[in-house]
């Protein structure tokens, strides 16, 4: 949870940093619709974080991931809107950490919606739903390639020693941008399989949360079959 927490914060701190060098007046409203998703996000975090002391565990659980769901889908909303409108013209740096930082809210979504899953044993429907999110994040970037966006970064440059520079200086944040999205789905794609090792191991989600909670020592930790 405190891991989940700091990530969520961080990726406010980076969306604050970056308003300033938005558009203000298409951004404004967009801002503060995705600052009260963050808020939300916080809220079922904290839910999530406190489902083993919780008497009705299972219905607060499957409510947690419902909602994480619903969060996720708005912001993958703004992602959409946000690389649109940037593919359509010219793109800046703050663009892409924008776009940055939806993803990694949308992936922190995903990560926690399956941790409640987890935690009830429906390791089934948590194999399913990382099959489709894995493949909704995957068509969410498909368009996005690291050449495209430093392209559309140096559209305008006065001329072509300019243009050139500008792409030059734009391809390491892009390249960071698609790579970080390709590890997302990478990510999201893993826990399916996860799901499918207990599942074929006829282990607990459970206990899988409990054991590596507990560990302290061990870099790699080995279930016992």
């Amino acid at each position: 949870f405190a891991v989940m927490l700091k990530r969520l914060k961080d990726i406010e701190s980076h969306l604050g940093a970056i308003e300033a060098r938005v558009d203000r007046v298409t951004t404004d409203r967009r801002s503060d619709d995705i600052r009260m998703i963050f808020a939300d996000v916080g809220t079922q975090l904290e839910t999530v974080e406190t489902l083993p002391s919780r008497s009705n565990k299972v219905n607060t659980a499957e409510a947690a991931e419902r909602g994480l769901a619903t969060l996720a889908g708005r912001l993958e909303v703004h992602f959409q809107q946000k690389s649109d409108v940037t593919q359509k013209g010219l793109m800046r740096s703050a663009d892409m950490d924008l776009l940055w930082s939806l993803a990694a809210a949308i992936r922190l979504c995903h990560e926690a919606g399956l941790r409640a899953l987890y935690s009830i044993d429906e390791l089934e429907a948590a194999k399913q739903l990382a099959e489709r999110r894995a493949e909704r994040f995957l068509n969410l970037g498909q368009t996005l390639t690291p050449d495209t966006l430093a392209r559309l970064c140096a559209q305008g440059a006065k001329d072509s020693t300019s243009y050139a520079e500008a792409r030059r200086l734009a391809l390491p944040q892009a390249e960071a941008l698609v790579q970080g999205l390709r590890n997302s789905v990478a990510s999201i794609s893993s826990q399916s399989e996860l799901a499918q090792e207990l599942i074929e191991r006829q282990h607990s989600g459970t206990a899988y949360l409990d054991e590596i909670a507990n560990e302290r020592n061990e870099p790699l930790l080995i279930l016992p079959t």
